[in-house]
C-alpha cells in the first residue's frame, strides 16, 4: 500500500469519529486525559511501614539472586516432552501388537 492510501484510510477514519463525538466532547475528553496522572509510582506508605517492606524483601527467599524467566526454554522443553510422550504412546501398542 502507499502512502496516499494510508492517508486516505485515516481521514476517513477521522472523519468517522468525528460524526459519533462532538468537538465539545473531543475536548473534554482530551482535558481529563491530561488531568489524571498514574499514580502508581507514589509510595503511599508511612516511612517505618517502607522500612518494614524492604527489610523483610532484604531477606529470606526474597534476597536470593535468581537467573531471569526464560520462556524460550520452556517452551521447548515443553515442545521435547510432548514429542517424547507422543512416539511413547505410539510405541506401546505396536510392541503389544494390538497396533
Amino acid at each position: 500500500m502507499t502512502f496516499s492510501v494510508h492517508r486516505r484510510r485515516i481521514k476517513n477514519i477521522l472523519f468517522l469519529f468525528s460524526l459519533f463525538y462532538s468537538q465539545q466532547t473531543l475536548n473534554d475528553m482530551k482535558e481529563e486525559n491530561s488531568d489524571k496522572q498514574d499514580g502508581s509510582y507514589i509510595n503511599t506508605l508511612y516511612p517505618e511501614d517502607q522500612k518494614r517492606v524492604d527489610g523483610f524483601l532484604s531477606r529470606g527467599v526474597n534476597s536470593v539472586p535468581r537467573k531471569p524467566f526464560r520462556p524460550g526454554r520452556l517452551l521447548l522443553l515443553l515442545i521435547v516432552v510432548v514429542t517424547v510422550l507422543s512416539f511413547f504412546s505410539q510405541l506401546v501398542p505396536r510392541l503389544a501388537g494390538i497396533y
